[in-house]
């Protein structure tokens, strides 16, 4: 397509991008609501639902004033409200591939949106084609570069909460072995009292579980991997969801393959 045509579609594109900003509200509403409809994990907490709005306002924004522009998406950094809402999803425990769903579901609303647009304006069939076309390079180009980001955002978080989790639940049983409280011998309230605390049932049999990684350094998405085994095999013995604890420690001579 020479310069000129791909000129004159990024132009109608910028056209049809300003007939939609002051609609941007009404826009943001509706790719929420398919993406909440789509995916469960992400309702229920309304302090989440609310910043997954403000997540996709955020992107929203930003791939408006890209097209209408014409501002190089690979450059753009990712909405603070978009980065914040990976940090929350992480500390809920919330899988990735959800997160990624959501950029594709609310890529493909923005684009049914953006369509309807293209129709009412009443464009000749080329024009509109290419106004498609421009829109959809343009924010596929913005999911990739910003999932990366987010994905980032949410590994490291993930793993800095799980951190917290441990280190905290790992003061509370050594402050239980100090008091020297025997589960066994103790009265039962003050064994379920300590059974909330620490969040795990201390009544009842517990089966253990050692698991490593041969490599010296955990590759992206391996220790969320290690967890879906861990939760796939308590499924299957009709076990209690397994709580995980991990620690980096010096490899041991001879090592072999982490359990399967």
């Amino acid at each position: 397509m020479p310069s000129s045509e791909r000129s004159a579609a990024s132009t109608a594109a910028a056209e049809v991008i300003v007939r939609m900003e002051p609609r941007v509200a009404e826009v943001t509403d509706a790719v929420r609501d398919v993406i909440l409809a789509q995916i469960p994990e992400l309702r229920g907490d309304t302090q989440l639902v609310q910043l997954l709005r403000a997540s996709v306002d955020g992107n929203i924004v930003t791939i408006f004033a890209a097209i209408r522009h014409g501002i190089d998406v690979a450059g753009v950094t990712a909405p603070v409200a978009a980065l914040e809402y990976a940090r929350r999803l992480a500390q809920h425990d919330v899988t990735p591939n959800a997160l990624v769903r959501a950029y594709r579901l609310g890529q493909q609303e923005l684009l049914r949106l953006v369509f309807a647009e293209v129709r009412a304006g009443g464009l000749d069939a080329d024009t509109a084609l290419e106004v498609f076309e421009a829109t959809f390079t343009a924010t596929s180009q913005y999911i990739d570069w910003i999932s990366e980001q987010v994905i980032e955002v949410y590994r490291l978080e993930l793993d800095r909460w799980r951190e917290s989790r441990e280190r905290i639940r790992g003061e509370q049983i050594r402050r239980i072995l100090a008091d020297g409280a025997d589960a066994r011998g103790t009265e039962p309230r003050r064994v379920d009292e300590l059974s909330t605390a620490l969040r795990y049932p201390l009544r009842g049999h517990s089966l253990a579980v050692i698991m490593w990684y041969p490599q010296p350094v955990l590759e992206r998405g391996e220790l969320i991997g290690m967890e879906r085994f861990l939760q796939f095999a308590a499924k299957k013995l009709g076990a209690a969801a397994p709580r995980c604890s991990w620690r980096t420690t010096g490899r041991r001579r001879g090592a072999g393959s982490p359990v399967r």
